[in-house]
């Protein structure tokens, strides 16, 4: 008697197995083409080199123009609109008890600013004081960065109002050009060789300020400058440069 043997039992896994393998091809290829179209749609950053030149320290116990001051030195166009300033400082600052015993140490001030941060009318109206300088409410407490110089329909005379600075053909940043970050304060110590900047970004109020510290303009405090459009650092350094 020949006995029949049956693969009937055998097939039914096969397919199982080869049906699973063609889902999961499926479904990768989905979330690759998903993922490629979300990475597509993110802005590439510009290709260019910004250095740091010095400090706008204006007149101490005044109200003027002080910030810090760069300079596109070369590649891609860039837009003043599309920037973000990060100071750090990186000293470290001992903290003693009332016999001078150190108990700790505490990180120095960091703070962001963006184009959109308006300075603080809250400081200019404070004012100065004799170791202080204080940006100047006319014009600038309308806006934050600026073109250095800023004309009039981009090729007219030297402008500082809002509507100059912030027109578009005085936003676009060329190999050659400078522009000014500008500070809400600037200070200098009795007996200290540097002086300091203090940012302030009041995004909730001015008591409660989403970013804000005192930068002395030296090496020990370092800065980035990111295209907020695709997250990239641009440029990076320390405040090593000339007082203006």
């Amino acid at each position: 008697m020949v006995r029949k043997v049956s693969f009937d039992e055998a097939v039914s896994p096969v397919v199982g197995v080869m049906l699973m393998i063609v889902v999961v091809v499926i479904v990768g290829a989905s979330v690759s083409a998903f993922g490629m179209g979300m990475l597509s749609n993110t802005p590439s950053a510009p290709v260019a080199k910004i250095g740091y030149v010095g400090v706008m320290d204006g007149d101490i116990g005044e109200a003027g123009k002080i910030g810090l001051i760069f300079e596109h030195l070369g590649g891609d166009d860039i837009r003043l609109d599309d920037l973000i300033l990060n100071l750090k400082d990186t000293q470290l600052t001992n903290i003693t008890d009332s016999e001078g015993n150190v108990l700790g140490t505490t990180k120095g001030h960091e703070a962001t600013v963006s184009y959109r941060d308006l300075p603080s009318s809250s400081i200019m109206a404070a004012g100065a004081d004799s170791n202080t300088a204080v940006l100047k409410s006319n014009p600038y407490k309308d806006y934050r960065f600026s073109k250095l110089p800023a004309r009039k329909n981009g090729n007219g005379a030297i402008s500082e109002t809002k509507g100059d600075v912030t027109a578009a053909a005085n936003l676009l940043l060329s190999p050659g050009q400078k522009f000014i970050i500008l500070a809400d304060k600037y200070g200098v110590e009795d007996g200290v060789r540097n002086g300091k900047v203090y940012y302030v970004a009041e995004r909730g109020s001015a008591e409660n300020p989403y970013s804000s510290g005192w930068f002395e303009v030296s090496s020990v405090t370092t800065y980035s400058i990111v295209h907020e459009p695709s997250g990239s650092v641009i440029a990076s350094g320390t405040l090593t440069g000339s007082v203006i």
